[in-house]
């Protein structure tokens, strides 16, 4: 029995040793085994001196804020103008094959210039649906700096600088079946090409972003 109470007795002890704040055993001194798995302070020490990337100026964070909405504005205008004009584009092209599919025998012998027929459903169909769109975007930036400033009143436009209205690019080419695919080609290089409507409309998106953030950082 004395035999089964000293048992316990150095079990107790020895629980009790183990459940000691082990960095009492080192000292300031604490094995990096041990340091690694106590909780990290919630700031680490310094000389009195904040660091830049500790903390950000609260007077800053309003500039970080517009920042940040105009760009969102820039990114959300650039990807709907090119919804806007893919999907106008597609709906003029089922138009250009519906009407093609029509057209009389007499104008298959002589047609008219594709540019002829087409003025005017294309101003309709694509840039007039772009245009909207565009319209769109410019209401929600006046929006967005009406909430940031309401003293300042003048809010940047886009221009409506189309180029060939005319649709000169397929004036060569009589309006008949054959000549579908060359028509098309055209049309789609007029909308989406690197100097067609959208990406100009995207140019100018990116140019008034620049210019507003350059007046914040100001």
């Amino acid at each position: 029995m004395t035999e089964a109470i000293s048992v316990r007795s150095l079990w107790a002890a020895l629980l009790a040793f183990l459940r000691r704040d082990i960095r009492s055993l080192f000292g300031k001194r604490i094995p990096e085994s041990v340091a690694e798995s106590s909780p990290a302070p919630l700031l680490a020490p310094h000389d009195g001196k904040i660091s830049p990337t500790t903390l950000l100026d609260p007077a800053k964070l309003g500039g970080v804020r517009r920042r940040r909405k105009v760009l969102d504005w820039r990114d959300e205008t650039i990807v709907n103008a090119d919804s806007a004009g893919i999907d106008a584009f597609q709906d003029f092209s089922v138009h250009v094959q519906d009407l093609l599919k029509d057209v009389s025998i007499w104008r298959l012998l002589w047609a008219k210039p594709a540019n002829e027929v087409l003025r005017v459903e294309f101003d309709k169909r694509v840039r007039l649906h772009i245009r909207k769109e565009m319209r769109t975007a410019e209401k929600r930036l006046a929006e967005l700096l009406t909430l940031q400033d309401r003293s300042d009143r003048r809010r940047p436009s886009f221009v409506d600088d189309w180029p060939d209205r005319d649709l000169t690019c397929i004036a060569k080419h009589g309006f008949r079946p054959n000549n579908e695919d060359e028509i098309l080609s055209c049309l789609r290089g007029l909308v989406m090409s690197n100097q067609g409507i959208v990406p100009m409309f995207q140019r100018q998106t990116i140019s008034i972003a620049d210019e507003l953030i350059g007046k914040v950082a100001q």
